[in-house]
């Protein structure tokens, strides 16, 4: 019998009125890297990426033109994979940055989990704190 390849994860969305809504993420353990959101917004919608956190970035994509954000760490706007685990495991697990040190260990979050509303933001907002993060390293 064959392992399953696609799995689910809980998530809230944050609407553009403030309020929050329940979603379901479907996504593949092995390429193809696929994710999908089960919502009233993008149902039946699937977004393909070299890897999960690249997949997830064009479903946010679609969700911000629509004003909602979306909130899970792979959302996080100190969140990002290394190239490591986009690599090997389709970056599945993100690292928790902080400017000037390096990720480790103990900040490695699953990439569907949920994070809380301080910590999510766009993926411009997302780009911009790793742009800054890398900078903060090479400056050390």
């Amino acid at each position: 019998m064959a392992e399953t390849t696609t799995h689910e994860a809980r998530t809230r969305l944050l609407l553009p009125d403030g309020a929050l809504s329940e979603a379901t993420i479907c996504y593949s353990t092995r390429p193809p890297w696929e994710v999908s959101l089960r919502a009233p917004y993008l149902e039946g919608r699937t977004f393909r990426g070299t890897d999960l956190f690249a997949a997830l970035q064009s479903l946010r994509g679609e969700l911000e033109g629509l004003g909602i954000i979306i909130c899970c760490n792979g959302a996080r706007k100190d969140a990002w994979p290394s190239s490591m685990s986009r690599d090997m495991h389709g970056a599945q697990r993100l690292y928790v940055l902080r400017k000037g040190e390096p990720g480790d260990l103990q900040s490695l979050v699953e990439i569907f989990d949920d994070a809380s509303l301080d910590v999510v933001a766009t993926v411009r907002e997302q780009r911009e704190f790793y742009d800054a993060w890398v900078d903060s390293m090479r400056k050390r």
